[in-house]
C-alpha cells in the first residue's frame, strides 16, 4: 500500500523538476558573499559546508550569506546556516544573510532563527 499523502507533499514543498544549486562568491572589504541560487537542501547543504569550511580556513572575514535567489531550504540547509554562524561567532566575526520575502524566508521564520541568522532584506537596486 502506498502513502498516497507524501508525494503531494513533498512536491508541495521542493520546486519540481531536477535539483538545482550553484554559488558566487564575492569579496569586498573583509566581506566575503556567497550567493546561493537554488535549492538548499540535504543533497546542496554538503556542498555548500565545504565551500564555507575552506572559506573560513583560508580567510578571516564576515560572511554574508545571499539567499535572494534561493527556491527551497531545508532542516539540512538551516543547519549549515547554523553552523557557519556559530563558526564565526568564536572567530569573533559576523554572519549575515539576505533574504526577502518568500518560501525560503517562511522555513527560517517558521524555525525562529531570523535573529540568531542576522537576516537582513535584499538591498533595493
Amino acid at each position: 500500500m502506498t502513502d498516497v499523502t507524501a508525494e503531494p507533499l513533498r512536491e508541495a514543498l521542493r520546486p519540481r523538476g531536477p535539483v538545482r544549486f550553484a554559488t558566487q562568491e564575492y569579496r569586498a572589504a573583509g566581506i566575503i558573499t556567497i550567493a546561493v541560487h537554488g535549492e538548499l537542501d540535504l543533497l546542496t547543504a554538503p556542498k555548500l559546508a565545504a565551500q564555507i569550511g575552506e572559506l573560513l580556513r583560508s580567510e578571516p572575514a564576515d560572511v554574508v550569506l545571499d539567499l535572494a535567489e534561493t527556491e527551497f531550504i531545508d532542516s539540512a540547509g538551516l543547519a549549515v546556516l547554523l553552523n557557519v554562524q556559530r563558526r564565526l561567532e568564536r572567530r569573533r566575526r559576523q554572519l549575515r544573510v539576505i533574504c526577502d520575502a518568500g518560501p525560503v524566508r517562511r522555513v527560517i521564520e517558521m524555525a525562529r532563527l531570523e535573529e540568531t541568522l542576522g537576516i537582513v532584506p535584499a538591498p533595493v537596486s
